[in-house]
């Protein structure tokens, strides 16, 4: 009798943060590298969870708490759940252990599609994991202080990058006089 050993079965978490990323090619091109990596490893993709517009910065998403619930539900079953990218799960380091920790418990390893240097159950591996995980909260704060900064020019000169309460108008652009 030929036996073939079964392949590991891989969950995919896509998600953009933006209703406006929607328009574009994000979530196509994150699930074409994710499934092309599961098949170039061997897994057997049993689900995708597609987070359509929710920011990564709190555990509160609708479809990561569903994946989560899967695995529970699914327990020692799953063996890994695939990301493009370590800042796809989550944006510090604090929220991507914990929602690293809860795999675990349900034999769940993270590997990602695009970083390879955390594909793996090593030191090395771990290091590189933790470090894109510091690396996702410090680019979110540069983006944010960035954004802080450009509305504040915005407003010196009299715009609002805000739209404004009925009755206002912005005088200096011309696009709301």
């Amino acid at each position: 009798m030929n036996h073939t050993p079964a392949k590991p079965k891989a969950i995919l978490y896509l998600r953009v943060s933006s209703k406006e990323q929607l328009l574009g090619k994000s979530l196509e091109t994150q699930k074409e590298d994710c499934l092309r990596y599961c098949a170039e490893q061997g897994f057997e993709v049993v689900e995708i969870f597609t987070e359509e517009g929710e920011s990564a910065k709190n555990d509160d998403r609708t479809q990561l708490q569903k994946l989560l619930a899967y695995c529970r539900g699914h327990k020692k079953q799953i063996s890994y759940l695939v990301i493009w990218k370590v800042d796809r799960l989550a944006r510090s380091p604090a929220d991507y252990y914990e929602i690293r920790k809860i795999l675990i418990t349900h034999g769940v390893s993270i590997r990602s599609a695009t970083e390879p240097a955390i594909n793996g159950d090593d030191f090395t591996a771990e290091a590189m994991e933790g470090l894109l995980a510091i690396w996702a909260r410090l680019d979110n704060r540069i983006k944010s202080d960035r954004a802080k900064t450009n509305m504040a020019a915005l407003l010196q000169t009299g715009i609002s990058p805000w739209k404004l309460p009925i009755g206002y108008r912005n005088l200096k652009n011309k696009e709301h006089g």
